[in-house]
Formats: structure tokens, C-alpha cells, sequence
């Protein structure tokens, strides 16, 4: 998916955060994400899972992951995401949309977003992975 689906609600200030999980490689108290913690996997349709941080606390986030791991929340300011570009290239690469499962009743479920754009030729995706790893900062 290189543009927003059509009818998308697309975010246009706030902030979008992102849970990662602490490993060996990414102990507690890392403040630089690593390239795995923005990954696409084959279910996520070229869409990169973050919670709106004014509908979803980081402790719901990690309520609804479901799982005993430890994470750290790392953000971005939606503004600093729709601004990123590739080289030589000024047209608007990434954008932040609502992307609610509206039969998820669970607290916080409802500021589940995405970041799309990033279902791009494997040397343009790591380009804008890089460019969004700079632009991370730690959610408390």
C-alpha cells in the first residue's frame, strides 16, 4: 500500500506511539529502536500498528497485546511522520490513519492507528524505516 485507503481518516497533528520489545539487543532504558521493532509482517497489509497516544495510554497498549513481555513505547509526532521524503523525491511518502476494530470494546482499543506507505520496493521501505527510527522519541 503506497497511498492511504480511500476514505481513510488520516491523523493530521498528535502523537503515535509504538510498543517495542525489550530484549538482549534492546535492553530496558534503550533510547534508539532498532530496524526489527518496524517490521511489516505478512498480516499487517503494509500497515505499521501504533496507538493514538490521546485515546491510548501506553499501559492500555500494552494491556491489549496481550502478552507478559516488557515493552518500551516509542513515539513520533504525526507532523514529523508525514513529512518524511526520499531523496530526491518531495511527494509525501507515509501517513498516519485510524485504523479502529470497531468490535474491539476493549479500553484504549480505540486509538489503534496505522502508519502506511511503507509497502514500497525493500531499499525505499528501509530508507523511510531509517528516517522514522531518527525521528523516534521514548513515550512514557
Amino acid at each position: 500500500m503506497i497511498e492511504p485507503p480511500a476514505g481513510a481518516v488520516i491523523l493530521k497533528t498528535g502523537i503515535v506511539f509504538r510498543l517495542a520489545k525489550i530484549t538482549d539487543q534492546f535492553p530496558k532504558g534503550s533510547t534508539k529502536l532498532l530496524a526489527s521493532h518496524l517490521s511489516l509482517e505478512e498480516e499487517d497489509k503494509g500497515k505499521l500498528s501504533v496507538y493514538d497516544l490521546a485515546r491510548t495510554t501506553t499501559d492500555q497498549a500494552r494491556t491489549l497485546m496481550e502478552s507478559k513481555a516488557d515493552y518500551a513505547a516509542h513515539g513520533w509526532n504525526v507532523e514529523d511522520v508525514h513529512v518524511i521524503r526520499l531523496p530526491r523525491d518531495d511527494r509525501q511518502k507515509l501517513w498516519v490513519i485510524r485504523d479502529i476494530d470497531h468490535s474491539d470494546e476493549r479500553e484504549g482499543a480505540n486509538g489503534h492507528c496505522a502508519i502506511v506507505g511503507l509497502a514500497r520496493p525493500k531499499i525505499e521501505r528501509k530508507a523511510l524505516r531509517d528516517k522514522l527510527i531518527e525521528k523516534a522519541f521514548h513515550v512514557h
